[in-house]
């Protein structure tokens, strides 16, 4: 008789292993840089390094480039001045000891103003019933003041100081305000006067810690140009002094807020309007005003604007605190706030903070010394002696641009041994612009970078010279969807990429990730 063969137990699913791969989405870090978050604790969509990449909150694009405006100016050009009066708009540049218009674009012309001993100015646009005025100082030279069509120097009664001590102007409530160098003292006109007598505030008792005022700035409560703006006073030493007022003259139309510490500034420009606020640069970081007149704490950071790179930051301020060229800059025609931070007399980076996310990254290969925003163009001088428009065209002066990022680590929701097998890169861009990446697991920082895929950024698809199939006709997005085979073993794991892009915008979406749960067979 027969009788049927035993069957031999079976394992349940879930204790079989799972040699099948999987796939997971892994999210660009479109949130952008932060160098503060304990590296197993950032999130996924957070950076451990972000250079030339935007992070808009909901991909990473490559910056825009710069290109030449004006060419041919001797040294470097340390000041960018724009003069505005109704349809009459004019930029100038400072180098050396001369001043150029740098309106138009092309080779720098004969200098508009020269003789003068530092290119470094300080200066502001202000409108009397005599006209407006550019009023420029530099705390060596007399000051100077453009009226649309000449130079002149204005007619100023100094006690105490000299004309050429004035070392920083400042409008407030209708008045100019000066810095005298190396002094606690501040000066000031009759209100909507560009010349005449100046008064002297001396402001010694007011500080404790001494040193010299520094730069001035104001500051808004309420959002805009009213009762409730506020002069500060910005020491050497990191002392603000608030005031508000009319009259500096008149103790009931004049009153101190309060004195604040804020930390050790960085250079001769460290303010910066960012909105309602004042921001300050200093060795920590930028500092909020509001902030710190609102009682924020050491401990929570919360006047600490760039709080979330403090780590870079402060290693930039003991590299390039001694080169010029600190300051930063609102430009709202790209939502950026951009910080200047040299490197050495003739490079620089740039602390970037997207005002939407307030995601911050980091700009290279921009050496320039200082920005401005003239007919809502955004302008850098650099040390070269050229001029540049900046967030022009996708190249940096025919140069392709470099954007490198090192993802979070990510144990892809289970903290279990994984293989990795093969990566998709959603890319968007209209050339085949070139991108390499490399998977590193468990905290290790090898391997390196590959080499660059074979072939250079190239323009779209030429009709008699392009590869059907291969090359993209121009005009048209398109994104990638290759796999490129992938390798590493381990718990957790960090993307970390390149972009060299030319010619075109380049965007990052994320990756497909493809993976088999525990070690190679």
């Amino acid at each position: 008789m027969r009788s049927a063969l035993a069957r031999r137990p079976q394992r349940r699913a879930a204790e079989r292993p799972n040699w099948g791969a999987q796939e997971t989405f892994v999210p660009a870090p479109s949130q952008g840089w932060d160098t503060e978050t304990p590296v197993a604790e950032l999130p996924p969509t957070r950076a451990r390094v972000l250079d030339n990449w935007l992070p808009s909150g909901v991909q990473l694009k490559v910056r825009n480039g710069y290109a030449e405006h004006v060419t041919g100016i001797t040294g470097p050009v340390e000041t960018l001045m724009a003069y505005n009066a109704g349809s009459n708009s004019t930029l100038f540049a400072a180098a050396g000891a001369n001043i150029y218009d740098v309106t138009s674009s092309g080779a720098v012309g004969a200098a508009s103003l020269g003789s003068m001993s530092t290119a470094r100015n300080s200066w502001i646009n202000f409108t009397t019933s005599g006209g407006s005025f550019l009023w420029i100082c530099n705390g060596v030279d007399n000051p100077r003041h453009w009226n649309g069509s000449v130079w002149a120097t204005p007619s100023l009664t100094v006690t105490t100081f000299t004309d050429n001590d004035i070392a920083y102007v400042h409008g407030f409530k209708e008045r100019l305000f000066f810095v005298f160098k190396n002094s606690l003292t501040l000066g000031y006109l009759p209100i909507q006067s560009i010349a005449g007598t100046v008064s002297n505030l001396p402001l010694g008792a007011v500080f404790n810690f001494g040193g010299r005022v520094l730069a001035l700035g104001s500051l808004s409560r309420d959002g805009g140009s009213g009762v409730d703006d506020y002069l500060c006073v910005l020491t050497s030493q990191g002392e603000i002094a608030v005031f508000a007022g009319t009259n500096p003259a008149d103790a009931t139309a004049w009153a101190l807020v309060g004195v604040y510490y804020v930390g050790d500034p960085i250079g001769d420009r460290p303010f910066v309007n960012i909105g309602g606020d004042l921001g300050v640069i200093t060795r920590n970081g930028l500092i909020s005003v509001n902030q710190v007149m609102a009682g924020a704490t050491e401990q929570a950071n919360a006047h600490i604007i760039s709080a979330i790179i403090s780590t870079a930051f402060r290693e930039a301020a003991v590299r390039g605190a001694g080169f010029t060229g600190w300051e930063a800059i609102s430009i709202p025609e790209q939502d950026l706030l951009i910080v200047n931070a040299p490197a050495t007399a003739e490079t620089a980076n740039q602390f970037v903070r997207h005002r939407v996310t307030t995601g911050w990254s980091r700009f290279t290969g921009w050496n320039f010394e200082t920005f401005e925003i003239f007919n809502s163009n955004c302008y850098a001088g650099g040390s070269d002696g050229t001029v540049y428009l900046c967030f022009n065209g996708n190249d940096d002066n025919g140069a392709d641009i470099t954007a490198a990022f090192s993802g979070p680590w990510t144990t892809l929701g289970a903290p279990v041994l994984k293989t990795l097998m093969e990566i998709r890169p959603i890319v968007t861009t209209a050339t085949r612009a070139v991108l390499r990446l490399v998977a590193r697991t468990d905290f290790r920082q090898a391997p390196p970078l590959p080499a660059w895929p074979v072939g250079t950024v190239t323009n779209a698809l030429i009709w008699g010279s392009g590869i059907w199939g291969t090359n993209l006709w121009g005009g048209e997005d398109a994104t990638t969807r290759q796999w490129r085979a992938i390798s590493g073993e381990g718990h957790s794991v960090s993307i970390v990429a390149e972009a060299r892009s030319n010619q075109s915008e380049f965007t990052l979406n994320g990756f497909q990730l493809r993976y088999t749960v525990g070690g190679q067979v």
